[in-house]
């Protein structure tokens, strides 16, 4: 079963993983291990990998180099565990160990004295929380859990909400942010914190807040905070531009800080065919001129070192040969890693080695000459004086040491001169000098003269003292940026000796401008999510490139509410009602309307929420008029006028067919019909209109008669 993997990532760049199985594993460079590593900077048995108990142990066999975990040197045959997501360093090589399981959430051991419980003030519902503190500090890619107990003593099922906040997202797991707790019962909640392995992850103490509420219960909540320690970690990048040089030539060295926290280095180099030729004293072929001085990287930066290797002693005749090297980079700090870059230098003579014969017949004939010419001149002419071999370094970084050498004869005085102007005598016998290049710049011209009681000699040379590339300064103001708010930022940085920089960032600094070494660039934004990382990119004039990173510190905009506030579900106080927030708290704003007389606020359960901007007071620098404006909130509803009800109408009920009096008149009866019709008008409260038809001979209504009536209103 496989309970882990290791990452190797080799300087060219190459990763290759090994999935982890066997119980016992051995890693090193001979074939007989289980992990075998073709490289000459690690042992033949390294480290041995160990599975026992469920837990990973690693072991380090009396290595050459050592073994480091996260910049510490492990002591030799002692085992110690591995959580996943260590660092390990061994000679050029970096690995990462993955732990099969990535996200944990069985609750750890931890001492009764980091327990700690918090009951509510003046809760209406009764619970409590138990807060435990993560075990162990730890470095990023690692991780470890706190555990959270709550007991709900209510009468009822209460359902909780479990937030947790005071570092960035991306490091928190929380297995039940939400669970519902049986009244009288206790539940656990695991928060697992696993940092990324970036430069980013600062170390340091950190506060991590956890609150613990009822769901839907915004005024109900209880606040705790457990302590999270991360630890720094060693993360160091190094490669040589080219593995293979002349004799006298430059090398160039490529470091990459990858680690969080900043990194002293010192660079020596190493000659492989030294010898030991008496107690106390050596004889190498090999002359290194390469900075001793200590420098610094910071989180996350990259430069470039440049040195040279030359022979001691060059050959004017024989074949040409190749003698093997070490550039070997060491952190100054407490961890003293050594890191060795190996490479070759050739040699090649000016002649072959078959006109050794032939200049030795010539100096043969040139010296009994001499001898001839002496005896017949019976006196010895004075000697002028010899100077050769002046050897300086094609270039070096200004502010460090450059070796200078030569070889005088027959001469009585030396005199250095840099760029015409005399700054040492040098003793007779004493052939080279160091040369302190601080305040040198460009090309530097360097002469030597000689002087002899028969004349003098001149050599000269030039040394090219290059400026370092350096960020010297990367910010931005102001130093904590609100969210959801439109605010000003300006990035000023200085990058003396820089030919280009650019600047990256997000959608706002995209990289496509070519920048002045020193300078600053200003633009308006809207943050919503935090951790907005600003990218430097300089490049100088010979190509040598660096860079720097800054994160962005933002901040929540924040308000509270002068009594208690009702949240409505629209941006108007005809809306819907959907929360209340106590007075003696505080809320999140995240936008307003046009008008800024409504701000809009999040509410449990990813609802949005307005509350009217008069009844708020916001905290310092909040401007609610900066806040984005929601084109899309919702419009609450109209208010409706009452309607007056119309009284009823009663529709008249017609009347039987009266009935005829013996002898009635034409009058009679119209004027009987008409009072008739005025009672049932006063009855129904309507005006009618009447209308009738001429009677029979007989005083009657005729056949064809008819009496109509028709509601005027």
């Amino acid at each position: 079963m496989v309970y882990g993997r290791l990452d190797v990532f080799f300087p060219d760049g190459m990763l290759k993983p090994f999935q982890l199985s066997d119980e016992n594993i051995s890693l090193g460079r001979s074939a007989g291990n289980t992990i075998a590593l073709e490289t000459d900077t690690i042992s033949r048995y390294h480290l041995s990998i160990t599975r026992k108990d469920g837990e990973t142990f690693i072991t380090d066999l009396e290595s050459v180099n050592g073994t480091f975990i996260d910049g510490t040197r492990l002591p030799t045959n002692v085992p110690t565990v591995l959580r996943g997501g260590e660092e390990i360093l061994i000679g050029e090589l970096i690995m990462i160990y993955q732990d099969a399981n990535e996200n944990p959430t069985r609750p750890l051991d931890v001492p009764e004295e980091m327990t700690r419980r918090i009951e509510p003030v003046g809760s209406k519902t009764s619970f409590n929380v138990e807060a435990e503190a993560p075990d162990i500090a730890i470095a990023p890619g690692a991780y470890t859990s706190s555990r959270i107990m709550i007991t709900n003593a209510d009468t009822e099922t209460t359902r909780f909400v479990v937030e947790v906040s005071g570092i960035p997202k991306e490091w928190i797991r929380v297995d039940r942010p939400e669970l519902d707790v049986r009244s009288g019962d206790s539940e656990d909640v695991t928060i697992s914190f696993k940092p990324t392995r970036t430069p980013d992850s600062v170390p340091g103490d950190y506060r991590v807040r956890v609150l613990v509420r009822p769901k839907n219960q915004l005024d109900e909540y209880i606040k705790t905070e457990v302590p999270l320690k991360i630890l720094a970690y060693v993360g160091l990048g190094v490669a040589l531009e080219s593995r293979q040089i002349r004799a006298g030539e430059q090398f160039r060295l490529l470091l990459h800080n990858q680690g969080n926290a900043p990194l002293p280095l010192k660079l020596y180099g190493r000659d492989l065919t030294t010898k030991t030729k008496a107690p106390g004293k050596t004889e190498s072929l090999l002359k290194f001129d390469i900075p001793s001085a200590q420098i610094v990287l910071p989180p996350g930066q990259r430069t470039s070192f440049s040195g040279t290797v030359s022979m001691r002693q060059p050959r004017l005749f024989g074949d040409a040969r190749t003698i093997p090297f070490d550039v070997l980079v060491r952190g100054a700090n407490a961890s003293g890693f050594l890191v060795a870059m190996r490479g070759r230098v050739t040699e090649k003579p000016a002649l072959p080695k078959s006109a050794v014969y032939a200049l030795a017949g010539i100096s043969a004939a040139l010296v009994l000459g001499l001898i001839v010419l002496a005896v017949v001149l019976l006196r010895p002419a004075p000697r002028p004086a010899q100077l050769t071999g002046l050897t300086v370094p094609s270039s070096v970084i200004q502010g460090t040491p450059a070796g200078l050498s030569w070889s005088a004869v027959d001469a009585t005085s030396v005199m250095l001169s840099i760029a015409g102007t005399p700054v040492a005598t040098v003793p007779v016998g004493q052939n080279g000098v160091t040369l302190d290049t601080t305040g040198l710049e460009g090309d530097v011209a360097i002469q030597v003269l000689a002087s002899g009681a028969g004349g003098t000699a001149v050599a000269s040379a030039n040394l090219l003292v290059e400026t370092p590339l350096v960020v010297a300064s990367f910010s931005a103001q102001p130093d904590a940026v609100l969210l959801y708010a439109d605010q000003q930022i300006t990035v000023t940085w200085s990058v003396p000796g820089a030919s280009v920089v650019r600047l990256f960032g997000g959608d706002i600094f995209d990289g496509t401008e070519d920048l002045p070494a020193e300078g600053s660039a200003t633009a308006r934004m809207t943050l919503t999510q935090p951790g907005l990382t600003l990218q430097l990119l300089a490049t100088g004039e010979d190509g040598a490139t660096t860079q720097a990173t800054l994160t962005l510190q933002t901040s929540e905009p924040t308000c509270a509410p002068r009594a208690d506030l009702q949240v409505f579900d629209a941006p108007g106080d005809t809306a819907q009602v959907i929360a209340t927030f106590p007075a003696s708290t505080t809320f999140r704003v995240e936008a307003r309307t046009s008008t800024g007389a409504w701000l809009r606020v999040p509410v449990t359960g990813g609802l949005k929420g307005w509350v009217q901007r008069a009844l708020v007071d916001c905290q310092p620098p909040l401007d609610p008029m900066l806040l984005q404006i929601d084109d899309a909130a919702p419009v609450p509803p109209t208010p409706v006028s009452p309607t007056p009800t119309p009284s009823a109408t009663r529709t008249p009920v017609p009347t039987s067919t009266p009935t005829r009096s013996p002898t009635p008149s034409a009058s009679t009866n119209f004027m009987s019909t008409a009072t008739a019709l005025a009672n049932a008008q006063a009855t129904v409260r309507a005006q009618l209109t009447l209308s009738a038809v001429p009677t029979d001979r007989a005083g009657g209504l005729s056949d064809d008669s008819k009496l109509t009536i028709t509601p005027s209103g």
